[in-house]
């Protein structure tokens, strides 16, 4: 079965060159126990782990089953190892962190056997070992002399050949020393069996045959009696690859049993997956946030703004306002959007005439805001209540808003604006205007669509053949004046040429901004004012009511931000409808720089990927370290290269998955619940999510390599001395 043939062994040692085997001669047969003696020193360690293909030789040759193996690639040793070599460390070589049944079973695993035949053997060779009832003890618990009775039963359980074992016994009592001698010696029947020991004596009645090693050289090869008749040699098949689902069975077995180490690990991938996440993110949004030249034709172009018309410019009903308030990424449906442009001034503050008039601004809906856009307080409630995009105001005073530019007087000061209470303090998004977030009632409220009309067409009176058009800011809205009446000063009197007031009916017109249909109504000139601030003054509900029956035809669609605008327009893309989104316009120099920015951001994106790699391997190193023996372990017991990569491989892929999961979750929770940090998840596609696994994919297989790169450069035995 296996031939020495002038095998020679040498160690570096300080500068020197020791050699541990010097031409060694011998040839085993497959039915054989052979003790194997020497004083310590003399080789007999170094020949079994030559033999058992843990260690290398330089000289001569080794034949197995008339095979040379000189020429042994690394995969071909560890093929060897895996069919043909059961190993008995004298040090154990066990996995502290398994039980003693996962030690054993490891063994008939590698081996190939089906999950009931290794359950099964590694059972039942615990209990002819003398530990049945400690088969899910850790082996870290165990003494000695137990841990030496599972190395060998895992040796016996891979049905391997060849059983090589180095002071079996040297930790047992003599009975159970008897006992394992007794085992061995039964499996020698068929296989062979080398067996290291200091006391020829103690394993004479066993053995069928003695070599002694001195110095490196066999002094002594003896048979014995009580040699085994020949038997056929044990038939090994072929060796398989283990399946994945094996290997990954294996890895899951590895977290599961260093729950401590498991958790640091998974402690510094959620910081890994976690800033990847937030860094790719924010890359992701600020992709969509990057805005071309606000369209001219709007004086209101946030990004939250998307406008929408029939082509065929007629009036949307009630369902369609319904429908397209249920459409996914709409957060609000604002019919009569043209109150969006009316500009608006802050004119008091708590009852006082305001600095801040000579700042404008315009509406926003209050459905825009969240934990992150809101510095303090609420989103608006009802009618009355109010965000500002200011630090400059507190929650609770009370704002006085002029729509156009406001004209103060001492006895008028309430006739041009309207009254909110601040709930809430929003960040500014532009140095240029302040920005007012309101309700939904209030955008349907008539004297809002009022003055949002009045703004954007044409509002006009008309005595006979005279007329006068106005704006807003010239009505002074009033209680005190009947609905369906009309005041004005002497100077618009004579304009008209209204010679006395005597109850006479005007005619107030409206053309609505597409300028296809005028709306009017019969209006009485009660009185004339003594105001000239003022040119008009109403009942408020004379003026609201007149626009109450045009139909709307201009409509916003309120959205979060580009993303979900452009999620939007594509699910309306089949529509006949016109759709522009303001804030967003394209010209070439911002089509470049989105390039430059996209590329900026992906790189950095890239590079934060590197420094997570790089930090992973730093804050593992010392994990992986402590976990190396056990690797060395499964390598010397038959495990192959490509198989414990696989095996390294899923541990960290394992970790860094469900890292992402927990950190995914987190974000969902934020998302929906929490809001402390940005809803980056909700600007994710199918393909974002590809890219970001694909990323954390190959940094798990990175490092399990750099791992595993110094295991198999050295042989198992040098790698076993370097711990």
């Amino acid at each position: 079965m296996l031939r020495l043939k002038n095998i020679s062994k040498y160690y570096h040692e300080t500068g020197s060159v020791v050699k541990a085997l010097d031409s060694i001669d011998l040839e085993f047969a497959n039915n054989e126990f052979v003790v194997i003696t020497g004083e310590s020193g003399s080789g007999k360690s170094t020949l079994l782990n030559v033999i058992s293909g843990l260690d290398t030789y330089e000289d001569g040759e080794m034949f197995f089953k008339d095979k040379e193996t000189a020429y042994f690639s690394k995969e071909e040793w560890e093929d060897y190892r895996k069919r043909n070599i059961g190993f008995i460390f004298q040090n154990y070589n066990l996995i502290e962190s398994y039980t003693v049944l996962q030690n054993v079973e490891m063994a008939a695993l590698i081996k190939g056997d089906d999950k009931e035949k290794r359950r099964k053997k590694s059972r039942h060779l615990i209990e002819r070992v003398g530990l049945k009832g400690k088969e899910n003890q850790k082996a870290s618990t165990l003494s000695g002399g137990e841990k030496q009775r599972v190395a060998i039963a895992r040796a016996l359980a891979k049905d391997a050949p060849l059983i090589i074992a180095d002071e079996p016994t040297g930790n047992l009592d003599k009975k159970t020393g008897e006992s394992i001698l007794d085992l061995l010696k039964e499996v020698a029947k068929d296989k062979l069996v080398l067996l290291v020991s200091h006391s020829f004596e103690s394993v004479k009645p066993y053995a069928t045959r003695h070599v002694r090693l001195f110095d490196g050289e066999v002094t002594l090869d003896k048979e014995l009696s009580g040699k085994a008749s020949d038997t056929e040699e044990t038939v090994v098949d072929e060796s398989e690859k283990l399946s994945k689902v094996t290997l990954a069975k294996i890895a899951l077995k590895n977290i599961m049993a260093t729950p401590k180490r498991s958790i640091f690990t998974l402690m510094i991938s959620l910081f890994i997956v976690g800033v990847f996440a937030m860094v790719y993110g924010s890359y992701v949004q600020q992709a969509y946030s990057i805005q071309g030249f606000n369209y001219s034709g709007f004086a209101n172009a946030t990004e939250n703004r998307l406008i929408i018309t029939n082509e065929n410019l007629s009036s949307f009903s009630e369902d369609d306002i319904n429908r397209y308030q249920n459409m996914n990424n709409v957060l609000a449906v604002v019919p009569y959007d043209i109150s969006f442009d009316t500009e608006m001034f802050i004119a008091q503050v708590n009852g006082s005439a305001s600095r801040q008039f000579f700042r404008n601004g315009y509406a926003q809906h209050g459905s825009v805001l969240n934990r992150q856009s809101l510095q303090e307080g609420r989103a608006p409630e009802n009618l009355n209540e109010v965000v500002v995009s200011s630090d400059d105001f507190n929650v609770g005073d009370e704002l006085s808003l002029a729509f156009g530019y406001p004209r103060f007087h001492e006895e008028d000061q309430t006739v041009f604006y309207r009254n909110f209470t601040v709930v809430g303090i929003s960040q500014s998004r532009t140095d240029f205007s302040f920005e007012f977030y309101f309700h939904d009632d209030y955008f349907s409220d008539g004297l809002t669509k009022a003055y949002g009309f009045i703004g954007s067409g044409q509002l006009s009176l008309h005595y006979e053949d005279d007329m006068l058009s106005f704006g807003a800011f010239e009505i002074m809205l009033s209680e005190d004046i009947a609905p369906g009446e009309i005041s004005m000063n002497e100077y618009i009197k004579n304009q008209l040429g209204i010679s006395s007031v005597d109850d006479q009916t005007l005619s107030l017109k409206f053309r609505e901004p597409f300028e296809e249909f005028t709306y009017e109504q019969d209006i009485i000139l009660s009185n004339v004012i003594n105001n000239e601030m003022f040119s008009y003054k109403m009942h408020p509900d004379t003026l609201s009511a007149f626009f109450d029956d045009i139909p709307p035809y201009q409509m916003t669609l309120i959205v979060q931000d580009r993303f979900a605008a452009e999620n939007v327009m594509s699910a309306l893309e089949s529509e006949d409808i016109n759709m522009l989104y303001p804030a967003a316009q394209s010209d070439p120099f911002t089509e470049v720089l989105v390039i430059i920015m996209s590329i900026f951001m992906g790189g950095m994106a890239l590079g934060v990927a590197l420094i997570m790699y790089f930090i992973g391997y730093i804050s593992l190193k010392n994990v992986m370290t402590a976990k190396r023996k056990d690797y060395i372990i499964l390598r010397s017991i038959g495990l192959m290269k490509r198989e414990l990569n696989l095996v390294t491989m899923f541990e960290m892929v394992m970790t860094m998955a469900f890292a992402l999961t927990v950190v995914l979750v987190l974000l969902i929770i934020n998302a929906e619940f929490v809001q402390f940090l940005p809803d980056y998840l909700r600007y994710y596609q199918t393909g974002n999510y590809i890219f970001m696994i694909v990323v954390l994919l190959l940094l798990s297989i990175l490092l399990a390599f750099r791992f595993n790169k110094r295991l198999f450069d050295i042989s198992v035995i040098s790698a076993f001395k370097e711990q």
